[in-house]
């Protein structure tokens, strides 16, 4: 009976041993378990994160290259309209200018007819004057000339002295006003130079003034005159011409049959 009893114990504590084994077995499989769903987990989320991440640079990226894109367009179409802005602007720049050619052109002609039928008229009255009569409008009108000349000088002179009052004032050096004095005196002799016409009438050919026209001055038939045909015929200019003595005038005009 003792045998008995110690043999069921023994069976009994074996069972038990084999329960707390297979207990510790479970748990063990359990927390492996739960250990590999963890970490499946983690991985899942880290795998979701890393998408998400990605998605966010790419959608990040995306616009960027859209603004990219849309400010390379806007400074496109900005070049583009500033070279539209640019070509009406010279067009009408050109519009301008060729009207103003076209005025300027027109208003040469009514000049030129103005100034065509006044020395008709001039030569029609001066034909009805007498020798005297044509020899005393002749010096009206060459003094007339001369005294716009002497106007325009006093004023160019008055011009360049306040010129040189201001630069003066702003502190050029004595050099620099000299230069400028030197070259606004060759500007004012050549403004006065293109002014002068001479005998403020008609013009002749030196062949035609060998003829002696009835109405010019026979005296002073050098001024009748183009400035191109004086240069030409003297080697000067008529402002130069009217600087020699009159002694070297008469004899120049000699040489070639005006005196």
């Amino acid at each position: 009976m003792n045998k008995y009893a110690a043999e069921e114990q023994a069976a009994a504590e074996a069972a038990r041993v084999m329960a707390e084994r297979i207990e510790a077995r479970k748990r063990e499989l359990a927390e492996k378990k739960a250990q590999e769903e963890a970490e499946a987990m983690n991985k899942y989320a880290a795998e979701e994160q890393a998408a998400a991440e990605a998605s966010r640079s790419m959608a990040e990226r995306i616009e960027a290259r859209k603004r990219e894109l849309a400010e390379k367009k806007a400074q496109e179409e900005a070049e583009q309209m500033r070279k539209y802005m640019e070509e009406e602007e010279n067009t009408r720049k050109q519009n301008e200018l060729m009207a103003q050619r076209i005025a300027e052109a027109k208003a040469k002609k009514a000049e030129e007819a103005r100034l065509k039928e006044e020395e008709q008229m001039r030569r029609y009255q001066m034909a009805q004057m007498s020798p005297e009569e044509r020899k005393r409008a002749v010096e009206e009108k060459l003094a007339q000339k001369k005294a716009e000349i002497a106007a325009k000088k006093a004023e160019q002179e008055a011009e360049l002295k306040a010129k040189i009052r201001d630069m003066q004032a702003e502190g050029k050096s004595i050099a620099e006003i000299k230069q400028f004095m030197l070259d606004e005196k060759k500007r004012m002799a050549a403004e006065l130079t293109a002014g002068f016409s001479g005998n403020a009438g008609p013009t002749y050919t030196l062949e035609q003034l060998r003829k002696r026209p009835a109405d010019v001055d026979s005296s002073k038939l050098e001024t009748y005159l183009s400035d191109a045909d004086f240069q030409k015929s003297f080697g000067m200019n008529k402002a130069a011409f009217e600087k020699l003595p009159k002694w070297k005038q008469t004899d120049a005009k000699k040489k070639l049959g005006l005196h």
